[in-house]
């Protein structure tokens, strides 16, 4: 039986996490979000991969904080199915010194689910090219579905 924890409080953790404070520094939420399921566990290398090289091909700071985040959420695991024994946890960030980049999150979504979301920084434009690179790398490897603006990332259906 699902509880208080799994429709309130999970996905209001799971929002600030994904979006709220990666964009604390520029006071506005993500000017675009999306979300790819990366099929199997092997999709799970793949992500940060390709977000270090996007990173490192722009010249942008690449964060990952998934073994952190695993770490902190121990005592949460029976509630997060990602963090079950052998699950993954994705908690990654790129950034640019001006504040454009993405993060990228899978905490309360389903288990090979990934959100990620596009900060503005100082130069819109650059950060619609720096959405389009990342975008297109991630195409090459699953389908990529836009979040509407109204809401935040739902598990995906077909997802698991």
């Amino acid at each position: 039986m699902r509880t208080l924890w799994h429709y309130i409080i999970l996905p209001f953790f799971v929002l600030i996490v994904m979006f709220v404070i990666p964009c604390l520094h520029q006071g506005k939420r993500p000017f675009l979000m999306i979300q790819i399921c990366v099929v199997n566990d092997q999709g799970f290398t793949k992500v940060p991969l390709m977000l270090k090289t996007v990173a490192i091909s722009q010249n942008m700071r690449f964060m990952d904080g998934s073994e952190q985040t695993q770490a902190d959420l121990g005592g949460m695991q029976p509630a997060i199915p990602q963090t079950e024994p052998g699950g993954h946890v994705v908690n990654i960030g790129v950034e640019r010194g001006d504040g454009v980049g993405v993060g990228a999150a899978n905490l309360g979504l389903s288990k090979h689910q990934v959100a990620l979301g596009f900060s503005t920084g100082s130069d819109i434009k650059q950060a619609q090219d720096f959405a389009d690179i990342v975008i297109k790398e991630l195409q090459r490897k699953w389908p990529v579905e836009v979040i509407p603006s109204d809401r935040g990332a739902l598990p995906m259906a077909n997802c698991n």
